[in-house]
């Protein structure tokens, strides 16, 4: 489907009303309806998934409510690599994310007065007209169809002007809930949807000018009008049909405009030329003028005109013709020549080259192969060490190169089963904490709770967890491997090491001297309560790399925090010196990675990581600290994690 340079009318709605997700679905442009084929190129449902621009990060929900069912994409002037529409990259349809684009909100716009008008059967002249979809509309009585009439009050907006039922600007429309409307898109047959968008500034003082020009023609016109030149052919249409203090405006037809501009063209012989060369352009009026001209005796100046710029163009079609088979043939022989003065020696060069590669990439598997098999060797041998002198020992495995939205659903399957409510967003936000920390405080109702979840999370990135309750400081660790190790712990420590740190709570803040020293994000969840019937947790997976992970972590992370958002959190932190405390800068460093890690990649974008951030850094400080975090009633508004743990 073409969206660039191009105004589209689409539907838009609200398919998450919880948590304010908007998607539209493409109707109809200047060509009339959207085809099924070019809907079904977006797959699944049709829709696109509207996107917060970022520059309306807090006025996203309430700009797209204020649309209703109907608004334009207006993608004219923004080139095709301008990014205004993208591939998804939460699609998945399993959970729910059954968009596979996004389209960004500042291109979603409300539908113009007068670009497109629905045909409105039912409405009153006079009377506010609530059914049209479009500000202004036509109304439709029987085969008459007249307008245009403002929909808010149901008053002319504009000369009255009748349209044929059999209009080619006509256009049947079916909206997804299976309601069809007819709407009217003026020019449509006789101009681009560029050239009407370009207009359309101008159409409203043009048209006041055109009705004072021709309100004394009209007067000293014959009741009797002349359906070959104003298209219409109903006998209704007359002067007495027109109602008191309407001006009569005749739709004037693409001859009508020709004869009205050809005067001053052939006044002017630059515009001529022009002229000329534009019309000899268009075949079909090159070979109708060829049989004029044939069937003429006598040659007038227009003719010998139009007949010296046929034979210039020609011998010029000739000339360039005969340029680009030369240059092919050109072409050609210097592809055969570069390719004849490569010697045998270079092409055996190539090969040797070649079969290097090769078997050095097949040296590099076997290496690796038989380094994992070293660790897991490794690994058991000191299992068993462990457990004779009584160490804890967390063991790193050599992980397979996944991508993250593959980790994040496997990640959530493990949790969902062991018995918690967790969403996509809410998974790729707690990988983010366990690759970017060395070590994470787990908030549930219970230390059971979060001992099971400790367990999820070690299973479903295929990791040997160790539990280390008793002993928290002396844990033994091994290099090698490049999965994730977790040491599940009952308090943080002040070193960071070579595995991450699970610490078990079930207070919503961090406690222990530790803190002080190198304070540690907490991630709040909440156990479901609906019964499941027999439920065990699932078995421990294939190890992941966590390298691999961190590397397209930093690739798709955003480069800087909007304006926007430095100024919360600059006013937060005021905030907190005003209160005789300094917030960390190491805490604050790790929390704007946080958020630049996952803004791009969940519903809400830049609100939503800033929700999760705050949650997980900022407010365990504030608790940690005793003092009173102040965020701004606009942004708290929409910080619903924020709201649940305050």
């Amino acid at each position: 489907m073409e969206f660039s340079n191009n105004i589209i009318v689409s539907y838009i709605e609200e398919d998450n009303e919880q948590h304010s997700l908007f998607h539209v679905r493409p109707l109809l442009d200047m060509n009339g309806p959207i085809s099924e084929d070019a809907i079904s190129s977006f797959k699944d449902t049709g829709y696109l998934r509207i996107a917060p621009d970022k520059k309306e990060q807090y006025s996203f929900k309430e700009r797209m409510r204020s649309l209703g069912k109907f608004c334009v994409i207006n993608l004219f002037g923004v080139e095709e690599g301008a990014g205004k529409i993208r591939p998804n990259r939460n699609y998945a349809p399993q959970f729910g994310e059954v968009h596979q684009f996004i389209i960004y909100s500042d291109v979603v716009q409300p539908l113009p007065k007068d670009l497109v008008y629905e045909v409105v059967t039912g409405g009153v002249e006079g009377k506010p007209i609530a059914q049209s979809a479009t500000p202004t509309c036509y109304l439709r009585n029987g085969g008459r169809i007249q307008g245009p009439y403002n929909a808010a009050d149901g008053s002319l907006s504009n000369n009255l002007v009748a349209i044929r039922p059999d209009s080619p600007s006509l256009f049947a429309v079916t909206l997804p809930n299976g309601q069809e409307r007819l709407f009217y898109w003026p020019g449509s047959e006789q101009t681009s949807s560029v050239e009407r968008v370009r207009l359309m500034e101008k159409t409203l003082d043009n048209s006041k000018e055109d009705a004072g020009d021709k309100s004394e023609t009209a007067k000293a016109t014959s009741k009797k009008i002349n359906t070959e030149r104003t298209g219409f052919v109903s006998a209704r249409r007359i002067k007495e049909n027109i109602k008191g203090g309407m001006s009569y405006k005749p739709v004037a037809t693409p001859l009508d405009t020709l004869r009205r501009v050809i005067p001053s063209i052939v006044n002017s012989e630059t515009m001529l030329q022009d002229a000329v060369s534009y019309l000899l352009s268009i075949p079909q009026f090159k070979n109708s003028i060829n049989k004029r001209l044939k069937s003429s005796d006598k040659e007038s100046p227009l003719i010998t005109a139009f007949n010296e710029q046929l034979n210039s163009l020609e011998a010029e079609r000739l000339r360039l013709i005969m340029e680009i088979e030369k240059a092919k043939e050109d072409e050609k022989a210097y592809a055969e020549r570069v390719l004849d003065e490569i010697t045998s020696q270079e092409k055996d060069k190539l090969d040797n080259i070649q079969k290097q590669i090769t078997e050095t990439e097949q040296s590099l598997s076997a290496i690796k192969n038989e380094q994992a098999k070293l660790i897991d060797m490794r690994n058991s041998i000191a299992g068993e060490i462990s457990l004779l002198n009584n160490t804890p020992l967390v063991l790193r495995r050599e992980g397979e190169v996944e991508p993250i939205i593959y980790a994040v659903q496997r990640l959530r399957e493990h949790i969902q089963n062991a018995g918690f409510d967790i969403s996509i967003d809410s998974a790729r936000y707690l990988l983010t904490l366990l690759l970017l920390e060395p070590q994470v405080q787990l908030c549930t109702d219970t230390l059971a709770d979060s001992g099971v979840l400790a367990a999820a999370i070690a299973n479903a990135l295929g990791a040997p967890q160790s539990y280390c309750i008793d002993d928290d400081e002396n844990i033994a660790s091994f290099n090698g491997g490049n999965g994730f190790s977790f040491a599940v712990v009952s308090r943080g420590s002040r070193q960071p090491s070579s595995f991450t740190r699970l610490i078990l709570s079930d207070k919503a803040e961090p406690f222990g001297k530790a803190y002080r020293y190198m304070p540690w994000p907490c991630y709040y969840l909440v156990g479901q309560k609906t019964k499941l019937g027999f439920v065990k947790l699932l078995p421990c997976d294939k190890p992941i790399s966590a390298e691999a992970l961190m590397e397209e972590l930093i690739v798709n992370a955003t480069e800087k925090l909007s304006y926007e958002t430095e100024k919360i959190l600059s006013g937060i932190v005021k905030s907190i010196e005003e209160q005789g405390c300094i917030l960390p800068v190491s805490l604050y460093r790790r929390m704007q990675n946080a958020i630049l890690a996952v803004s791009n990649h969940v519903e809400g974008g830049v609100i939503k990581a800033l929700d999760f951030a705050l949650s997980s850094y900022l407010i365990p400080f504030a608790k940690n600290n005793k003092i009173k975090l102040n965020i701004p009633e606009d942004v708290f508004a929409n910080l619903h994690i924020t709201k649940k743990i305050l």
